[in-house]
């Protein structure tokens, strides 16, 4: 069921609850996070562990966080909004989500626009299509450790790698990270030779009729990632003394961070690499 409730400021919110329940033609406006947090206040439509919830043609303006938030959902629609002004993440689909539908809404102004986030939290399956991204912010006022981008998914990788990865991060054995996937995405052919550290322009197929674009698609084939060079060659040095021993690398340094701290490193290197190849079922917003 819908209530319309105040916490710093009236929205409407999905409470815990397997009914159906739609948030529809509402105009909600200038929500404010006065209580604080990273986005659990300050959203103009928030949807906590429901199922089978649809939020539609609503006009939600001035939110400090979200717009739209859908947090463990279950089979959620988010269509044909429009969200103006977020401080954050205009529309989030984030932690134990499954089947959340995200599909032609327009955002303006906001300091990321979609992000389907959380796949370490079971966060799976998602459609982004038909949306229309533009005025992305240089930076998020409510929170700093936003990374400003228009569309950002996570991808699928299986919990043995991802547990593999993880392990071999904490352990200081997986300096480099590199991936293969195919992809439905293309780019210009003068971009092909463009450095690895500059970004490219990705754009989507024509659809089979011809009239319109395909929905993007990929798959990632391979992942592999690599300890620090000095490591990778220190078994194969043999000095003659103790005293002359190339300085070792430091795992100590790694054990005095907290785990916390190496996981939001894990998360923060797979998020950067991934977004460059925004696919499984991922629409890029086209310049």
């Amino acid at each position: 069921m819908l209530h319309a409730f105040r916490n710093v400021a009236d929205a409407l919110q999905a409470l815990e609850s397997d009914a159906e329940a739609v948030a529809s033609q509402r105009r909600v406006e200038r929500i404010a996070a006065l209580d604080g947090g990273t986005g659990q206040n300050g959203n103009g439509i928030n949807v906590f562990r429901a199922g089978e919830v649809i939020v539609d043609n609503n006009h939600i303006s001035g939110c400090a966080f979200s717009a739209v938030r859908l947090n463990a959902t279950t089979n959620t629609q988010v269509t044909g909004n429009a969200c103006i002004d977020s401080g954050e993440t205009a529309i989030f689909s984030e932690f134990g989500f499954s089947g959340s539908v995200i599909a032609n809404n327009v955002i303006d102004r906001a300091a990321l626009g979609i992000s389907i986030a959380n796949l370490d939290s079971e966060g799976h399956l998602a459609t982004c299509s038909g949306n229309i991204v533009r005025n992305i912010l240089p930076s998020s006022p409510n929170n700093p450790d936003t990374t400003p981008c228009g569309i950002f998914a996570e991808a699928d990788v299986a919990p043995a790698v991802f547990e593999a990865l993880k392990a071999d991060m904490l352990a200081g054995l997986a300096e480099t990270l590199s991936l293969e996937a195919t992809t439905s995405l293309w780019i210009r052919e003068e971009e092909r030779d463009r450095p690895a550290a500059e970004p490219v322009d990705w754009y989507l197929g024509l659809a089979e009729d011809g009239r319109g674009a395909a929905p993007a698609r990929g798959f990632v084939e391979s992942i592999e990632w690599r300890p620090p060079a000095a490591l990778a060659a220190e078994p194969a040095r043999m000095p003659p003394e103790p005293a002359a021993a190339p300085a070792p690398a430091e795992p100590e340094e790694h054990g005095e961070d907290s785990a916390a701290d190496q996981l939001r490193r894990i998360n923060w290197s797979l998020k950067q690499l991934l977004l460059l190849l925004a696919f499984l079922l991922l629409i890029i917003a086209v310049k």
